[in-house]
């Protein structure tokens, strides 16, 4: 289910191939140039979601502390808090919806594509300013 789910999700927004092919993982994860840190994008069986972390093996605790001087900025433009310090995870924001109904997944997808761009931006304004 999973890799049919991110090829309808390259196939309708083919620029995400740069970031990998679609994959039965059950995250896609996008580096932003210019940082250490990656959009996760991820498929679950109530919902997607997405969220910012380091790169593979990064102690949560310097993730939090790299983010934590920008807490304020890109909790305000992504509507969301940066999470607890012990957390693999910061800024998380979930769809939820039943994914076992294909039904679902058009609307999921779009708004996965729609918030990728949300936290893009918030994050290169953080590394710019």
């Amino acid at each position: 289910m999973r890799k049919i789910f991110w090829e309808g999700y390259l196939s309708d927004f083919p620029g995400q191939s740069v970031h990998g092919p679609a994959t039965a993982t059950i995250a896609r994860w996008q580096t932003l140039p210019e940082t250490d840190l990656v959009i996760s994008l991820y498929l679950a069986l109530d919902g997607v979601g997405v969220f910012i972390r380091g790169p593979r093996a990064a102690p949560p605790e310097v993730v939090y502390a790299d983010l934590l001087p920008f807490a304020e900025q890109l909790s305000s433009a992504l509507g969301v808090n940066i999470g607890s310090p012990e957390a693999g995870y910061h800024f998380h924001v979930k769809k939820q919806a039943d994914m076992q109904n294909l039904g679902n997944w058009p609307d999921s997808i779009q708004w996965l594509n729609d918030t990728v761009k949300i936290y893009e931006a918030a994050v290169q304004d953080k590394s710019r300013g």
